[in-house]
């Protein structure tokens, strides 16, 4: 005879631990960022709205772990509820002109894949012109507050970039390569957009013949 006091499987929308759980203080407008989602600021604002989003425990509906229930599962209901819950975040998350672009995608994923396609850089082309902004950086006419904090968010930005690829990104071939490119008059701009896209990337001899 089974234990009458065995334990009921709770509902996921109703488990804390959950990702269809959704607290009383989830609205439309629980989630924010520091700055809103700009055609230049992708890499700081995507962290931003993962942290936001991780700490509800909703990622998994970005990034498809989560995909939609057939329209007669009975999680179908939550999972609506979830995926209309992240999208108003989103939408609150970007600039107007972007959200434009977006606005008439119902998934939220969808939404996610789409701001990364248009806005996001090739980790090349990215730390290329991090390393540009790093060799040209000067205080200038500003205070060195200001100066320290925009030096400091450049190397913020190439730690978040370098983190998700290979090691070897930032070694001695391809630095010098990226220096090489970016010292190049502006005649040589078609060059520097095709280094950035060959597979295997060049050493220096092989950009120098193009050039």
């Amino acid at each position: 005879m089974s234990s009458s006091s065995s334990a009921v499987e709770l509902s996921p929308s109703l488990d804390p631990v959950s990702p269809y759980y959704l607290h009383h203080s989830d609205h439309h407008g629980s989630v924010t960022v520091s700055s809103e989602l700009t055609s230049s600021n992708y890499v700081l604002w995507s962290r931003s709205f993962l942290l936001a989003l991780s700490i509800r425990n909703k990622t998994c509906f970005m990034d498809g772990t989560i995909k939609e229930p057939a329209m007669d599962d009975a999680l179908h209901g939550a999972w609506m509820r979830c995926n209309n819950l992240i999208v108003a975040w989103l939408l609150r998350s970007i600039s107007p002109p972007i959200a434009s672009i977006v606005f008439y995608i119902s998934s939220a994923s969808q939404i996610w894949d789409t701001l990364k396609k248009r806005f996001s850089q090739s980790d090349d082309s990215r730390i290329c012109n991090l390393q540009l902004s790093l060799s040209t950086i000067t205080q200038g006419t500003r205070i060195v507050d200001a100066y320290c904090i925009e030096l400091t968010g450049i190397w913020e930005d190439v730690e978040n970039v370098t983190r998700t690829v290979s090691r070897f990104f930032l070694k001695r071939n391809k630095k010098t390569v990226f220096k090489f490119i970016n010292g190049l008059n502006e005649s040589f701009s078609t060059l520097k957009s095709q280094v950035m896209v060959m597979k295997p990337f060049p050493n220096l001899d092989e950009v120098y013949n193009l050039a």
